[in-house]
């Protein structure tokens, strides 16, 4: 599949004194996470997509289709290009109905308005949501919905236009954990369906994880590593890399609300039970944050705990990653007056566990 069929993006922009520059290609089919800190540009790269952030210097093309080009002043208004964008606030407009919500880039591109209000209809019913569309003969607003459903209409609206290009700002960051864990495989399984590009900005190397292809980890304004996962975790380029990604993958098997972890006879606990079918391949996340230490068993409410021996002690800037060796590989973050209390060195015995409610796993 050549470059042109998807998204080929190769941008400068100003904003203030930050100087962004990036280049990436999407193929159809695929989906990109742009990750970095607060403030790298990463919004700014979306909103340049979209042709809400002129580009200074570059071009931007779609399916062979140029959609701006700095150098020949070419620039295709927002609402003519076939892009769907969900911002990070996942604002809907306050004085249309739901219905209307989803139905709206269908009107602004001369649907009428009972052709949008029929393929409105029908978004939201194959996504689960037809009840949204009327609560007996009143038609909702979005005053009427939760976090999570605001999220939801907001995608399909995006989705409603069929777009070729689909933008999404931390589409997860406003929910809550038990709803954010439930719309991430939500999401995961719409992205899939989706024949176009998608590019997803997040802070969160989980989401990207869980629903991207590739990752391109973005500071101050330039993209400092691309890859898959597995690539950019093998190589961290810089110190932010390597703290950005350096997060425990195990992986194992699907087991209803236990993941049986592959190379070991241990079993991981889950909140929930997984979608996924029994013995497929699933790959399980937890933060070295979410890792406790003890120096004996643990008589906590945590449903995973294992006996490790310290392998390594790294510190890094007010805090100590130890790597664990056992039944398996873990890392924890510590702080150094827990490495003190614990009496933590390399080779000591030390007790690890982690909350079920900690564990992120999905299918791999």
């Amino acid at each position: 599949m050549s470059a042109t069929e998807g998204l080929a993006a190769r941008l400068v922009v100003e904003v203030g004194t930050l100087e962004i520059r990036a280049g990436f290609e999407v193929q159809r089919g695929e989906v990109l996470a742009l990750l970095g800190p607060n403030g790298a540009g990463k919004t700014t790269i979306l909103r340049a997509m979209a042709g809400l952030q002129p580009i200074t210097e570059g071009e931007i093309t779609v399916g062979g289709v140029v959609l701006e080009d700095a150098e020949g002043e070419v620039f295709v208004e927002p609402d003519r290009r076939r892009v769907g964008l969900v911002p990070q606030d996942h604002v809907l407009f306050p004085n249309l109905s739901v219905l209307d919500n989803v139905g709206f880039g269908l009107r602004s591109r001369g649907s009428s308005t009972s052709e949008a209000r029929a393929v409105a209809r029908g978004w939201l019913e194959r996504v689960g949501l037809a009840g949204l569309a009327d609560k007996g003969q009143r038609e909702l607003s979005p005053r009427d919905l939760s976090g999570g459903q605001s999220q939801r209409v907001a995608l399909v609206r995006a989705l409603a236009t069929e777009p070729d290009l689909l933008l999404l700002d931390e589409p997860l960051s406003a929910l809550d954990v038990s709803t954010r864990a439930a719309l991430r495989r939500e999401l995961r399984a719409h992205l899939e369906a989706f024949r176009g590009c998608t590019v997803l900005v997040s802070h969160d190397p989980i989401d990207a994880l869980a629903l991207a292809d590739r990752i391109a980890v973005i500071e101050d304004g330039s993209i400092t590593q691309e890859g898959t996962v597995g690539e950019v975790s093998a190589r961290p380029r810089t110190p932010y890399v390597a703290d950005l990604v350096g997060v425990n993958l195990l992986h194992g098997r699907s087991a209803g609300a236990v993941v049986d972890l592959d190379d070991s006879r241990e079993a991981l606990a889950l909140a929930d039970e997984l979608d996924v079918a029994a013995g497929e391949p699933v790959l399980a996340v937890i933060r070295p944050r979410s890792v406790s230490l003890h120096r004996q068993r643990p008589d906590t409410s945590a449903r995973n705990s294992w006996e490790f021996t310290v392998a390594a002690l790294d510190m890094l800037a007010g805090h100590v990653r130890a790597r664990l060796a056992g039944p398996f590989d873990l890392v924890a973050e510590v702080t150094p007056a827990a490495v003190e209390d614990l009496q933590l060195r390399e080779g000591s015995p030390v007790w690890a566990s982690v909350k079920a409610t900690e564990v992120t796993a999905f299918a791999e």
